[in-house]
């Protein structure tokens, strides 16, 4: 019997740190993503199992349909895994999608259409419920630090917001102070 190789383990980890420096320039914004989640899920993953995924932090899934998806960097996928319920029907089942959409994502029996953005200022004031929100921190939670603070992106988004939510007010302005809901 042939004496098992040995491995070299410099090469090895030179190996390991290649890939991990591919995957980080390869998914931009599943890291992004990530470091939000870290603000208000435990490792930024929703179940601590997730933890232990390959690579330096969580792919984040932009879409998915049977057994197939694409992360938010836009690489295509076969779900190998298939988890929870996944495995039962595959992803997005066109009954499933139907019944999200005519019965979740509606108020008063209208369907809301809000864009990521809008999504994204929803569920950050959400999350800061009761606290007001200043447009600043808004400008530097949801959109990029770099925004302009004399911008009227968030007054604009604002008032989409309130015209899709419709009434009653669900987020209130606070004057020279910021929104709250």
């Amino acid at each position: 019997m042939p004496a098992p190789a040995e491995l070299d383990r410099t090469r090895l980890a030179r190996l390991f740190d290649a890939e991990m420096a591919r995957f980080e320039e390869a998914n931009p914004r599943s890291r992004a993503l990530w470091e939000r989640a870290r603000g208000s899920l435990f490792e930024g993953v929703p179940m601590n199992w997730m933890t232990k995924w390959a690579g330096p932090y969580p792919l984040f899934v932009e879409s998915a349909e049977g057994a197939h998806f694409i992360d938010v960097d836009g690489h295509k996928y076969v779900d190998f895994c298939l988890g929870d319920t996944g495995a039962m029907a595959g992803h997005s089942p066109e009954p499933t999608v139907r019944a999200v959409v005519e019965r979740v994502a509606t108020r008063g029996g209208a369907r809301l259409a809000l864009n990521p953005k809008e999504l994204a200022v929803l569920e950050y004031l959400l999350a800061a419920q009761g606290r007001v929100v200043s447009a600043e921190e808004l400008l530097d939670r949801v959109w990029d630090s770099a925004a302009d603070p004399f911008t009227t992106t968030v007054k604009a988004t604002m008032n989409r917001l309130r015209a899709k939510l419709g009434e009653p007010p669900v987020i209130e302005t606070v004057p020279r102070a910021g929104y709250r809901i």
